[in-house]
């Protein structure tokens, strides 16, 4: 036990003393940036980045949204499946989201 604690300790002061780096890029594309609160349609349990820069939410039951950030819009997606709610999620090596 006391060989562990020991050596947590030296990756945790490893980590510290470490100088992080810092970005000094500030194009909003590279870093993002932020903006004022959006009015969102529903709470979202679960949401997922896409690999089309959308983002796929799905609120409590079987409802499932796609935001695009782009124009704005949200969009209903036709979910004929059963309630989400504490769902596993992965995406696949091809891009694809595994919802289970």
């Amino acid at each position: 036990m006391k060989r562990v604690a020991l050596a947590l300790a030296l990756v945790a002061a490893a980590l510290v003393t470490r100088p992080l780096p810092v970005s000094t890029q500030t194009d909003p594309a590279l870093v993002g940036q932020w903006s004022g609160v959006r009015t969102w349609p529903a709470i979202a349990v679960h949401s997922h980045l896409l690999n089309s820069g959308k983002v796929l939410t799905w609120e409590t039951g079987a409802q499932a949204t796609i935001w695009d950030p782009a124009s704005g819009l949200f969009t209903a997606v036709p979910d004929p499946w059963v309630d989400l709610l504490c769902s596993g999620h992965t995406f696949l090596a091809d891009g694809r989201l595994l919802v289970r």
